[in-house]
C-alpha cells in the first residue's frame, strides 16, 4: 500500500470511529463553519494587519482571539518578500514558507504548537486545528501579505471547500489565484504538523481529492 492510500485509509477509518455529525460539523457547511463564513464577510471591513487580526482555533473557529498579532515574527515573514519573487512558483514557495513562520509564532503566542497535521489524530485536544481553522487563518497570513503589497504575482481568494467524492472528504483550504494566467492554487497547511510548509496544489487536483504523496 502506498503512503498517500495509507493516509486515506487512516482518516476514513478516522472518521468511522468518531461519531460522524461531530467530525463532520468540524469541515463541512454546517453550524460549526458559520463563524468562519462571518469572519471571512468582515474581511473587507476590517483588513487584517500584523498586529490585529482574528486567530481562529479549537475547530471551526470556536475560539477566536480577536486583535491576534504577529509581534516581533513580523518581520521574518516580511524579509521573505522583500526582494521580489522572479516568477509565480518562486512566490508560491515563499508562501508555503511563510505559513510555517506564522504558525510557529502563533503556536507560541496562543497555545496552538502542539497542532497535529489533519484533524483526527488528536482530535478534541485544546489549541487543535481543523480545515476551517486552517484556512481562515491562513487566509488571513495572505489577507496581510497582499494589503502589505508583499504579494507581485498572486491574489488571495476566499478558501474553497471540497465535498466527499471517491478519492477524498469534507474539506476547505485556502487559495491564491496568479495574476497572469488566473490558475488557482490551494495553499493548504491542514495535512502537516504545526510550523510546517503549507501544501501547494493546483484546485484541479486539490478538488480531485489530492493528498500528501
Amino acid at each position: 500500500m502506498t503512503k498517500s492510500n495509507r493516509f486515506k485509509t487512516r482518516i476514513r477509518t478516522a472518521c468511522t470511529a468518531v461519531f460522524t455529525g461531530l467530525v463532520l460539523s468540524a469541515c463541512s457547511g454546517t453550524l460549526a463553519y458559520r463563524p468562519a463564513v462571518e469572519m471571512l464577510n468582515r474581511y473587507d471591513e476590517v483588513p487584517p494587519l500584523p498586529s490585529s487580526f482574528v486567530y481562529c482555533f479549537n475547530y471551526g473557529c470556536s475560539t477566536a482571539i480577536q486583535g491576534a498579532d504577529l509581534g516581533e515574527s513580523w518581520a521574518a515573514i516580511e524579509a521573505m518578500f522583500k526582494s521580489a519573487a522572479q516568477n509565480p512558483a518562486e512566490e508560491r514557495q515563499r508562501i508555503a514558507e511563510a505559513v510555517a513562520q506564522f504558525e510557529q509564532s502563533m503556536g507560541s503566542r496562543y497555545g496552538t504548537a502542539a497542532d497535529k497535521g489533519g484533524t483526527f489524530e488528536n482530535f478534541g485536544s485544546p489549541g487543535q486545528l481543523d480545515c476551517v481553522d486552517e484556512a481562515l487563518n491562513t487566509t488571513t497570513l495572505l489577507k496581510i501579505l497582499g494589503n502589505q503589497g508583499l504579494l507581485v504575482w498572486h491574489d488571495v481568494s476566499t478558501p474553497i471547500q471540497r465535498s466527499f467524492t471517491f478519492e477524498g472528504w469534507l474539506h476547505a483550504t485556502a487559495v491564491v489565484v496568479e495574476r497572469d494566467t488566473a490558475k488557482a492554487y490551494a495553499i493548504d497547511s491542514w495535512f502537516q504538523d504545526n510550523g510546517q510548509r503549507a501544501e501547494v496544489v493546483p484546485v484541479e487536483a486539490w478538488f480531485g481529492g489530492w493528498v500528501p504523496g
